[in-house]
């Protein structure tokens, strides 16, 4: 794939300003000299495969699930983490532009929030003084607090 990032939506009127502000071409051999390259701030199109992963999973809830989960995790990596995550947010504004499928794009970023307001209070809990126990203890009061206050500001 090289130093591109070739990842990013066939078309730039489905992408909300901010995924639009958030996302350069990147070239590190050239540094935007060559001509023929997007300038800063232009938006390269997806991949075919991209592409084609996203339209597929915008008509599928499995398939929509599982791509996010996927794009989710392979954000973290450290070299193609930009390109993942640039093909996420398509994916997401793709799904959150479509009245059909807003919904699914609701219940995947609550999932997300969900699963990550667990890993919060594991870490809380990990750092808390004394045994075992006493850590499992505290994470389990921390869970309901963390979910109390959290299932107040729901909004579905």
């Amino acid at each position: 794939m090289g130093p591109h990032i070739l990842a990013s939506i066939s078309s730039t009127s489905m992408i909300d300003s901010t995924f639009r502000s958030s996302y350069l071409m990147i070239d590190s051999n050239n540094n935007g000299s060559d001509p023929n390259s997007p300038g800063e701030g232009t938006i390269p199109p997806l991949s075919p495969l991209a592409n084609f992963l996203v339209e597929r999973a915008s008509n599928s809830i499995s398939v929509a699930n599982f791509l996010f989960w996927y794009l989710k995790v392979e954000t973290e990596d450290e070299t193609h983490g930009e390109m993942y995550q640039y093909i996420l947010d398509a994916f997401l504004s793709t799904l959150h532009s479509n009245p059909d499928t807003k919904l699914i794009t609701t219940q995947l970023l609550a999932m997300a929030t969900y699963v990550n307001d667990i890993v919060n209070v594991q870490w809380q809990a990990r750092d808390e003084p004394g045994k075992q126990d006493e850590k499992a203890r505290a994470m389990k009061k921390f869970l309901v607090v963390s979910f109390f206050y959290s299932s107040l500001f729901l909004s579905y």
